[in-house]
């Protein structure tokens, strides 16, 4: 996953970023290749507003249940801990 998760976001390449990727490909590993790339967090980080960035995680949180969008503890949990990966070395 890392490899297509860099072509659609190529600053998750440059040196310092490590976090950021990991955290990145965690994400796109969840949810798609395809939904990363359209992601409010891959647009984000183009922009270079890798906090921004870092904080769209949390938006990766809901699934349907019983036909209704909800928010999942499970999801949610997930996300925070991607979210706090993404943080790390940001000035």
């Amino acid at each position: 996953h890392a490899k297509p998760v860099m072509a659609c976001t190529p600053a998750l390449a440059e040196p310092g970023r490590d976090w950021q990727r990991a955290a990145a490909v965690s994400l796109a590993y969840n949810i798609g290749v395809g939904a990363w790339c359209r992601s409010t967090a891959d647009k984000r980080f183009d922009a270079g507003d890798w906090r921004g960035g870092c904080d769209a995680f949390l938006s990766w949180s809901k699934a349907r249940v019983r036909g209704e969008l909800r928010t999942v503890k499970g999801l949610l949990t997930r996300r925070q801990d991607e979210r706090n990966l993404c943080l790390r070395n940001l000035a």
